[in-house]
C-alpha cells in the first residue's frame, strides 16, 4: 500500500476524482477514451473531468459503464474522501513512522475536526499516538492515546478495547509492567460492558497481548487461560497459531516439553502460508525446545527453518531472538563464533521501535547460558550503548538488571564478587 501523502489527502470534485481513477487505470486520458465507447467527445470528457460537480446524468450512466463501477464509488462527497483517507492510514500505520508524518496527521485530524466525524477524529488521535510510540516518546504515545480514548464515540466497544489494550501492549512493550496490568484490568471492565457487543477482533487482541504480560511475568495459568480465549476469539488461521504456540511457550518455560510439542506441532497445523513471521517464531521456538533436550540435530535444523520465514518476511525482534537461539546452540556445541553477528544485532535496536522487554529477556538468557568471561565483558560493553542511547527509563531499568545478573555469574565464575567495570 502507497503511503499517503499531503497531495493526496486534498479534497477533490466529481471531475477530478474520476480523472485521478482513470490515470491510475490507464497511461493517459486518450488511452481510456480510444478503449472506451463513451458517447462523447475526447474534448466534452476533458471539459467534465474538470467540473467539481457533474450534473449530467448521460455521462454518468457512460462513465460508469465505461469504467465497471458504481459512480458514487468514483466520486465520493468530502466527508466520504476523508473517511476513506483516515481507514487507509488507520490499517497500515506502521508505514506513518518518521516525525514529518505528524504534518500530514494533523491536516487529516483537523478535516475530521471540521466535518464533525467523531469516529475518524479518534482514529487520528490514534494514529498520531502509534506515530509518537513508533518514535520511541512513550510518553506521548500515552498522551495521544487519552486524547483518542476520549474522542471515541461511547457506544463504540470495539474502538474503546482496542485503543485500551494497544496503550496496556506499549506499557509492557516498553518494560512498564505495573502501568500494563492497570491498564488491562480497565480494559477489562470495558470487555464486560460491551460484552455482547464486541466483534472477534478486538477480543482476539485484548486476550492474546494480557496473555503476553502474564507468559513473561511467569504467570503461566493465566497466561494460558487467556491464549486459549484468544485462539477461540481468532479470525485468522495465523491468530490461531500464534496463541497456540504461546500456550506451548507456557509448557516451555515450566520444562513440560511433551506438551510443549503438542502445542507446536497444533499450532504449525493452523499455520498460514502467507503470514511467514508467525511460522518462523513457531519454528524458533521448537529449536529452544529441542535445545533444551539436547537434541541439537533438530535444534539447528529448526531455528534455520525460522531464520529463512524471517528473511522472507523480516522483523528485527525475531532476527534477534532466531540469532539468540543460534547462539545458545553453539555455545552449548563449544563455540562462540555467532556471538559477534548477536552483538552486532543487539546495537541495531538502538534507534529501532523494538519490544524492550524482548531485548532485555534475550540478554537475559545469553547471560544466563554464558561463562566465557570474554563475551561477558563484550556483552556488557553493547548493554552500556544500548543505555546511552536511550532515554527509556524502564528499559535503563531492565539493563541495570542484566548488568547485576553479570556481576552474579562472575560471582560464580570467579568464585568472588567482581565489580570491574567493562569498559
Amino acid at each position: 500500500m502507497k503511503k499517503l501523502t499531503k497531495k493526496d489527502i486534498r479534497i477533490l470534485g466529481e471531475g477530478p476524482q474520476i480523472r485521478k481513477y482513470i490515470k491510475e487505470r490507464y497511461k493517459d486520458l486518450e488511452e481510456f477514451f480510444y478503449s472506451s465507447d463513451i458517447p462523447i467527445t475526447l474534448s466534452t470528457l476533458r471539459t467534465y473531468l474538470s467540473r467539481d460537480v457533474i450534473l449530467s446524468d448521460t455521462f454518468k450512466c457512460g462513465i460508469t459503464k465505461a469504467l465497471d463501477m458504481d459512480y458514487n464509488k468514483l466520486a465520493l462527497s468530502p466527508k466520504e474522501q476523508v473517511k476513506k483517507h483516515v481507514f487507509r492510514m488507520y490499517e497500515n500505520i506502521v508505514l506513518y513512522n518518521e516525525k514529518e508524518d505528524l504534518e500530514l496527521m494533523d491536516e487529516l485530524l483537523e478535516m475530521c475536526k471540521q466535518m464533525g466525524l467523531s469516529y475518524e477524529t479518534a482514529m487520528m488521535y490514534r494514529a498520531k499516538a502509534k506515530n509518537h510510540y513508533f518514535r520511541n516518546k512513550i510518553n506521548r504515545a500515552e498522551e495521544y492515546y487519552g486524547y483518542a480514548i476520549d474522542a471515541v464515540p461511547q457506544f463504540e466497544g470495539d474502538l474503546l478495547v482496542s485503543f485500551h489494550t494497544e496503550l496496556a501492549d506499549a506499557y509492557f512493550r516498553e518494560n512498564m509492567l505495573s502501568k500494563s496490568e492497570k491498564q488491562y484490568q480497565l480494559t477489562e471492565e470495558l470487555v464486560y460492558r460491551f460484552t455482547y457487543k464486541l466483534t472477534n477482533k478486538p477480543l482476539f487482541r485484548y486476550y492474546y497481548c494480557r496473555g503476553l504480560l502474564y507468559l513473561h511475568t511467569d504467570r503461566f495459568d493465566s497466561a494460558r487461560e487467556y491464549f486459549k480465549s484468544a485462539a477461540d476469539y481468532a479470525a485468522r488461521s495465523f491468530e490461531k497459531a500464534a496463541a497456540i504456540a504461546n500456550i506451548g511457550l507456557t509448557y516451555k518455560r515450566q520444562k513440560n516439553y511433551q506438551e510443549v510439542l503438542n502445542y507446536y506441532q497444533e499450532a504449525l497445523n493452523h499455520r498460514d502460508e502467507s503470514r511467514l513471521a508467525t511460522t518462523g517464531v513457531i519454528y524458533n521456538n521448537m529449536s529452544e525446545m529441542y535445545r533444551c533436550l539436547g537434541d541439537y540435530r533438530n535444534a539447528q535444523i529448526y531455528v534455520h527453518k525460522a531464520m529463512e520465514m524471517n528473511e522472507l518476511d523480516y522483523s528485527l525482534i525475531n532476527h534477534l531472538a532466531c540469532v539468540e537461539t543460534y547462539v545458545e546452540i553453539q555455545m552449548e556445541l563449544g563455540s562462540y563464533i555467532s556471538f559477534d553477528k548477536y552483538f552486532d544485532i543487539l546495537r541495531s535496536t538502538k534507534d529501532k521501535q523494538i519490544d524492550k522487554l524482548r531485548v532485555v529477556r534475550s540478554i537475559k538468557a545469553i547471560i544466563r547460558n554464558t561463562n566465557n568471561k570474554i563475551y561477558l565483558k563484550q556483552l556488557a560493553n553493547v548493554m552500556y550503548e544500548l543505555m546511552d542511547a536511550s532515554d527509556n527509563s524502564n528499559f535503563i531499568q531492565g539493563l541495570h538488571e542484566c548488568f547485576g545478573q553479570i556481576y552474579i555469574k562472575f560471582d560464580i565464575l570467579n568464585g568472588e564478587r567482581s565489580y570491574e567495570k567493562f569498559y
